[in-house]
């Protein structure tokens, strides 16, 4: 009988022991740190950040089971920037700006505070001016390039817009030597960007070589001299009289008759 109690009671705490076990086993919790994690803000119209953040580091606690089942791509941080006037805004992070956690406790972020600088998006027209790189090929020479469109219309903050007065493009001329069109990017600084996508198209008219011919090499290609002749060589005298004529006083003039000597 006493057998039989001892038995029963070595099974019911085998039982519990076994039940607690599990239990803990399921209650056990991992942190986790997650790198790289994207931080997206957003901001009201007319108005843009010049130093974005677009990474964060956050640190999540949680069961294990749960941590399993997370997938850190798709975690990322949102969070709205307040702008009125241009100048430096301050948004706090908190695990509220935290998405797709899969349920886990948010124990820190870094950075916790995104120290941003704002500013005013405008809409500017500026010239396109183009600028000629490279050497051509040997004794050719690049004309004024033509710009179409000469001027387009940019987007970016007002304080660098402000004092940007042209856009430059850059064309190669290298080993050319007859006329060509080129499609072209223009170099902006960051954040400036073009209205609205317009190709810009760069014409350079080439002036080619001017081949020199040497008197032998004019002589073997069977080309006339181009020595021009001088005075007495034929043709009409100074004077206007012929060359060939005899002076006006020789007394060998057909029309100059004497008579028979006596």
């Amino acid at each position: 009988m006493k057998s039989s109690r001892l038995l029963v009671f070595l099974l019911a705490l085998a039982l519990g022991i076994a039940l607690k076990v599990a239990v803990h086993e399921g209650e056990q919790t991992s942190v986790q740190t997650i790198s790289n994690v994207s931080v997206q803000t957003t901001i009201p119209g007319g108005f843009l950040v010049l130093n974005p953040v677009t990474e964060a580091q956050i640190q999540l606690r949680g069961k294990i089971s749960d941590m399993s089942e997370l997938n850190p791509l798709s975690v990322r941080i949102v969070a709205s920037v307040p702008a009125e006037n241009p100048g430096v805004v301050e948004v706090p992070l908190g695990p509220r700006n935290v998405q797709n956690t899969n349920g886990l406790e948010v124990l820190s972020i870094n950075p916790n505070v995104l120290v941003l600088e704002v500013d005013r998006e405008i809409t500017k027209t500026l010239p396109v001016r183009a600028e000629i790189i490279g050497e051509p090929a040997a004794g050719a020479r690049a004309g004024r390039p033509v710009v179409r469109p000469a001027r387009v219309e940019v987007v970016g903050p007002e304080s660098l817009l402000r004092n940007l007065s042209e856009l430059t493009v850059n064309v190669s001329v290298e080993r050319r030597a007859i006329n060509f069109e080129e499609r072209v990017t223009p170099t902006m600084p960051q954040p400036v960007r073009l209205a609205r996508p317009t190709p810009i198209v760069v014409f350079v008219e080439m002036q080619e070589p001017e081949l020199s011919i040497d008197e032998k090499t004019r002589e073997a290609l069977g080309l006339e001299s181009e020595i021009d002749p001088g005075p007495g060589a034929g043709g009409t005298a100074p004077g206007g009289g012929s060359s060939g004529a005899p002076p006006s006083g020789d007394n060998s003039s057909g029309n100059d008759r004497r008579a028979p000597h006596p």
